[in-house]
């Protein structure tokens, strides 16, 4: 485990699980809460551990699952590079997981990836809340 991934608080009330990807690949979700299912998606130097006492903060109204993005915090690593249609594979696998219309909020490249996720599939993806997605500049954008 990461120093990242160890923000994350170890209680009782979260639980851990791993979901494999559509190319097999192992990736880390953390859950909290119950209601309807929101995922959040953290950006590309962060892990989900950054989101825990939000999550905590939400998980009275919303089951909320901390994804855990691919080579961050404990999820297995990819080959670099990789891009925005494979972790909307990702994403879209997860929803598919939690059942369709399932709201997203993502941050910086999270965001781009919630982004991307909706886009591959209009009506699994629900509400997105986007926060901070970076910019381009003459088409060029840095995803890791």
């Amino acid at each position: 485990m990461t120093a990242m991934a160890a923000l994350l608080p170890t209680l009782p009330d979260w639980t851990t699980w791993t979901m494999i990807a559509p190319d097999r690949r192992q990736l880390v979700v953390r859950t909290i809460g119950s209601g309807p299912p929101l995922v959040m998606l953290h950006g590309g130097i962060s892990s989900a551990g950054f989101y825990g006492s939000v999550a905590e903060d939400l998980a009275a109204s919303h089951e909320v699952h901390l994804l855990e993005r691919r080579n961050c915090g404990v999820s297995t690593a990819t080959p670099i590079p990789h891009d925005f249609d494979v972790e909307a594979a990702d994403i879209c696998a997860l929803i598919r997981l939690l059942g369709p219309n399932c709201n997203v909020f993502g941050h910086s490249a999270g965001a781009l990836a919630a982004l991307a996720a909706q886009r591959r599939d209009p009506l699994l993806v629900g509400r997105l809340a986007l926060y901070e997605p970076p910019l381009t500049v003459a088409g060029l954008i840095w995803t890791r």
